[in-house]
């Protein structure tokens, strides 16, 4: 009897890569030792023959050769344990029948009857362990054959597959299989399969193949929080050993020096600072993606979760644990923005001057006395007799009162030592009137709201005498404040002991990347949006998403610009934020620029003895709390980061998922798992491909140190300038704004903003779908107004007989053409081939 034969149909083609399932199904014919080659026609059966082999089975008893072939067997070591070929498809029909790429296949563990009995061969009745273990086979070498065989190379895949393209990559009449060479912009292709290409590597063993996926980014930057932890415990004991009235002090010496050192400090602050928060906000985004049981959850109650970018909305549908985790860890981050930079500060040390009312007899010698009645501060009386010496001889320096006001009503200054207010009085009791606190400003001494007419008591200013101050080096200190810099400590550990708490958790397994949804999507299928394939997320924010379940959808064709991927509200939230921080800056600019003496170096300019613009602080606030309100403004800066990175990372989440759909796409799924399996790749980076992030990162770590110099904590010591005299003045707080450091900002912030707008107005492909005369029309596949689950659940579909989809290289079209009389076509995913979306068409 001649054995049965299996056709082949004229349009099949070869799919990309063959998985163990498919394999089982290949039937060939052996040939005898002893006789001629013959010919075998391989093919993969559809469902169709398969419920026909079912029947015949059940209709007419077996003979020989179909008993041999459907008997059961023996799962020896040696065979391939694929799935067998009755075996229940789910999910579409199984398209036109196919042929693996490849001609070896696994041998079976007992022998098949396939051929006459008088052509058999001794071959023939020996099982293929046995045959195996002859040739000096082992499982190891066997397992990589199939390996080899499942993922063949792809040079050798492309070379086989571009002889069989239509045009465009698309189905073109007899051809079924899309082309490998994707005409998509490499740029996007590059960055979205990272550096190891479409190809996965398996030999990777270590530690360096464990930092593949999310929890090999969080392991980076838990050691980056480690070390960031140990360097400032190690400053903490050294700070605590030097601590002196809750400070502890650096440097003390020249203030070009000193401001060098605070600069330099605050440059290594801020990069702590920004690598804590862009890891804080990795971590983030990876506790607040929902996994596959929340969005089948949120599913089931029509409501959607956002996936691959950082999400707030999201801790509605996940795990409370979870969300209040993702909280706790946001708010220990933003907080090092403000408590790191609040650690150091500087001190000035300046001359306390003397301030003397006088008559005008004083300058001609007239006598004086230093009670306490018109010596309230106490001064020596050798110091007023020198004054008065000065005096006489003409050895003071005369200003007119409205020169004496400003040079002295400052927080400090330099130039002078002394000052003199002669009022226009013949007091003959005392030529001495009154003595001030030392440095203390004239408008709190006189009344100054008449410039024409100044006061002192009744008494009116008609001049001032000042003795020049001796040329000396000012000296400034750098200080810390020991107890910010032992409270940074906690918010610190917290970051770490988070995200080591979700490294902890071995079987969590959350939708972080666009792939891992995709891959979920593709292997389960989410019931609850099948039969509309075309859905959109303003379908489901309007309530329509069970109404057009198996209804005719058409897609409409648009120019989708990258800005259109991000939801208003997420629009409205980075404009806010980023217009306030500009708004501050702006408006402390304008009042630098307004009453101090214009730019400067931001590294020293403010301790340059230049009238500066100031904002005095209550001398009895502690240092602590004047660092701490100087660096408020990193608040509105984290912010603006969290923001612009969410917003960033939906442009890109949208053009990974539009790639798939441009004409000849042939892509991996890139996914967050350390173990992709197939043509999948891994990559540290989530959604936001690295080199936009390091750009970020340069970005914000200039912008966090020149806004942490914006806005100085200075704390003015004096010191008095007659020898032996006591300290009578209080140290007295600032903040000075600086005009440079703030324009920095500015400019920075300007950049911040064209990135975004720039990028925002690029176009996805919109070859995917084109008009009667060939133009571009769309692409259905970019992701409007944000990122929406639902809307990912229901383009995820794919035919029964591509089951490992997910595994393979992927292109998105039409995979089921309709058959009219209700019956709509389908879109999805496949790594076998797929048709040009039609727009006169409708898809469900």
């Amino acid at each position: 009897m001649e054995p049965a034969k299996v056709s082949r149909d004229e349009g099949d083609v070869s799919p990309r890569n063959q998985s163990p399932a498919a394999l089982e199904h290949i039937s060939t014919l052996t040939s005898s030792s002893g006789s001629g080659p013959q010919t075998s026609t391989i093919s993969r059966p559809t469902t169709s023959n398969v419920s026909r082999r079912r029947q015949s089975s059940l209709s007419r008893p077996g003979t020989s050769a179909t008993r041999a072939t459907n008997r059961q067997t023996i799962q020896w070591p040696f065979m391939h344990g694929g799935v067998p070929e009755d075996a229940e498809e789910t999910g579409l029909g199984s398209p036109s029948s196919q042929q693996p790429l490849t001609s070896n296949r696994a041998r079976r563990a007992t022998w098949q009857h396939a051929k006459r009995e008088s052509t058999a061969t001794l071959l023939d009745f020996v099982p293929d362990y046995i045959i195996n273990y002859l040739r000096g086979e082992t499982p190891e070498t066997l397992a990589r054959k199939r390996e080899k065989q499942n993922t063949p190379d792809p040079e050798d895949v492309a070379a086989a597959l571009k002889q069989r393209f239509g045009p465009d990559g698309f189905f073109d009449n007899g051809s079924t299989v899309s082309r490998l060479d994707s005409v998509a912009s490499h740029d996007d292709v590059e960055q979205m399969l990272g550096h190891e290409g479409g190809w996965s590597v398996r030999s990777a063993r270590g530690f360096w193949a464990s930092l593949d996926g999310w929890r090999g980014g969080i392991a980076v930057h838990v050691a980056i929080a480690g070390v960031i932890l140990l360097t400032t415990i190690i400053f903490f004991v050294i700070a605590m050993a030097l601590e002196h009235g809750g400070k502890s002090r650096i440097f003390e010496g020249s203030c070009d020096a000193a401001q060098h050192l605070n600069f330099g400090l605050h440059v290594a602050i801020n990069f702590f600072i920004v690598a804590l928060l862009f890891g804080a906000n990795y971590t983030f985004q990876v506790l607040s993606s929902p996994t596959r049981a929340e969005v089948e959850l949120a599913h089931a109650g029509q409501k959607w979760l956002d996936i691959g970018i950082p999400s707030l909305r999201n801790f509605k549908f996940i795990s409370k644990r979870r969300a209040a985790l993702a909280a706790i860890l946001l708010v220990a981050a933003i907080s090092t923005q403000v408590i790191y930079n609040a650690v150091i500060f500087t001190t000035k040390f300046v001359p306390a001057h003397n301030i003397l009312i006088v008559t005008e007899s004083f300058s001609n010698g007239a006598t004086f006395s230093d009670a306490a009645d018109s010596n309230a501060v106490g001064l020596q009386w050798l110091e007023i007799q020198a004054l008065q010496e000065l005096a006489s001889n003409g050895r003071l320096t005369r200003l007119n009162v409205a020169d004496c006001l400003e040079q002295f009503s400052g927080p400090y200054q330099t130039d002078f030592s002394a000052v003199l207010l002669v009022a226009d009085n013949d007091s003959q009791r005392s030529s001495l009137l009154q003595t001030a606190l030392p440095s203390s400003p004239l408008t709190d001494l006189v009344n100054a709201r008449n410039p024409a007419s100044v006061t002192f008591g009744a008494d009116k200013i008609t001049s001032c005498l000042a003795r020049p101050a001796d040329v000396t080096a000012t000296v400034c200190a750098v200080d810390t404040n020991d107890a910010v810099l032992g409270a940074i400590i906690l918010p610190v550990f917290v970051i770490i002991a988070a995200s080591v708490a979700i490294l902890a958790i071995q079987f969590f397994s959350p939708l972080v990347t666009l792939g891992d949804a995709l891959g979920s999507f593709l292997t389960l299928e989410d019931k609850t949006v099948r039969g509309a394939c075309l859905l959109t997320k303003a379908d489901v924010q309007q309530g329509r998403w069970a109404s057009i379940i198996h209804q005719a959808q058409y897609y409409i064709p648009t120019n989708h610009m990258w800005a259109r991927s991000v939801s208003l509200r997420r629009w409205a939230i980075w404009a806010v934020i980023w217009a306030a921080l500009v708004a501050f800056v702006s408006a402390l600019l304008g009042i630098a620029l307004q009453s101090g003496d214009g730019f400067a170096n931001p590294i020293s300019g403010l301790f340059s003895d230049a009238k500066a613009s100031h904002f005095l602080v209550n001398p009895n606030t502690a240092h602590a709390a004047l660092t701490i309100l100087s660096s408020l403004p990193q608040l509105l800066l984290a912010c603006t980061y969290l923001s612009t990175n969410a917003l960033l990372s939906m442009y890109y989440l949208s053009n990974e998922l539009s790639l798939y759909a441009v004409p000849g796409a042939s892509l991996p799924l890139r996914v967050s798992s350390r173990h992709p399996v197939g043509a999948q790749t891994s990559s540290l980076y989530l959604s936001l491909p690295r080199p936009i992030s390091w750009l970020l990162l340069a970005l914000w770590v200039c912008l966090s140190l020149f806004l942490s110099q914006s806005l100085h904590p200075v704390v003015l010591s004096f010191r008095p300038t007659t020898s032996g005299a006591s300290n009578l003045t209080p140290d007295r707080l600032i903040l000075a704004p600086d005009p440079t450091s703030l324009t920095i900002v500015l400019v920075l912030l300007l950049v911040v903003a064209a990135l975004v707008l720039i990028l925002g107005l690029r176009r996805a492909d919109s070859r995917s779908t084109t008009g009667e005369d060939g133009k571009p029309m769309g692409n259905p596949l970019v992701l409007r107004a944000g990122s929406c689950s639902a809307v990912l659940a229901a383009r995820c579909r794919r035919l029964a007989s591509d089951r490992d989809a997910a595994a393979g290289m992927l292109g998105w079209g039409v995979i089921r053409e309709g058959r009219g009389g209700g019956d709509f076509g389908t879109t999805g995913f496949s790594s076998i081939g797929v048709w040009r979306v039609d727009l006169e068409k409708g898809y469900a």
